[in-house]
């Protein structure tokens, strides 16, 4: 018979927290800290218990994959959507892991009903906005946040998330972002601490025509988060901040 593995138990470490007068003691605490040592030994122990816990299930798994992949089609083509004087719309391709997003120009500014394309089909003035396997190389993790274009169809702001951990990145580390000028064709550097003003500014704004209306200071930390956020994919925010005819890459 075999012997059914014991699944990990974390220690426990008090940790007391008080808000609002209200006393929480959270002994998972110490899990926060992702290079603590303990930390990654225990996430070790669990991956290690779920593989023999679940080893008997291998090829029913590789079973289910290889049925999936043999009716997804991967090299593909999504519908055209306009916004603008643009088609916007995305490509997959066979042995790639990310899309890649596309535009083409629309040859009527009356025609509202979608170019008919396939996968195959070369496309006139086709532009790629955003490849997100090259995004994605020299990391372990890629995943596009949001992506939003300007009204004017000029600029492109997007986030990505690196780590897995869901808090996306919206600007280079270092002391610059690149801004793409495709009339020129050359790259503007602006300063970073340039659009953390910018939006510090319209956040603070924002915020204090939503306290007039509800008569109340806005202290909620994720609230203001969520506002920032806004401003740097909408109109209120640096889209509208920058001139025409270029290409904002958050990256």
């Amino acid at each position: 018979m075999t012997e059914v593995p014991t699944p990990p138990s974390p220690k426990r470490v008090d940790h007391r927290r008080e808000y609002h007068g209200d006393v929480f003691n959270d002994p998972y605490e110490w899990m926060r800290d992702k290079s603590d040592p303990d930390v990654i030994a225990y996430l070790e122990a669990e991956n290690s218990y779920t593989e023999q816990i679940t080893d008997h299930l291998a090829p029913l798994r590789q079973k289910i994959f290889d049925e999936i992949k043999a009716r997804t089609k991967e090299t593909d083509l999504s519908v055209p959507v306009r916004r603008g004087d643009w088609w916007y719309y995305a490509r997959s391709y066979e042995g790639k892991q990310y899309g890649v997003q596309c535009r083409c120009a629309i040859a009527d500014p009356t025609d509202w009903n979608p170019p008919v394309f396939d996968e195959h089909t070369e496309i006139p003035g086709e532009q790629t906005l955003l490849d997100e396997n090259v995004e994605a190389e020299g990391h372990d993790f890629f995943s596009l946040g949001a992506a939003s274009i300007s009204p004017d169809g000029n600029i492109l702001a997007y986030s990505v998330d690196v780590v897995g951990d869901e808090l996306v990145v919206i600007a280079n580390t270092g002391d610059d972002v690149e801004i793409y000028d495709d009339e020129t064709r050359t790259t503007v550097r602006a300063t970073q601490r340039h659009l953390r003003q910018q939006i510090a500014r319209r956040a603070r704004a924002l915020v204090l025509e939503l306290e007039i209306l509800l008569g109340a200071p806005v202290r909620h930390f994720r609230l203001r988060s969520y506002l920032v956020s806004f401003l740097y994919f909408t109109r209120w925010g640096m889209i509208e901040s920058w001139p025409s005819r270029r290409i904002l890459s958050f990256s």
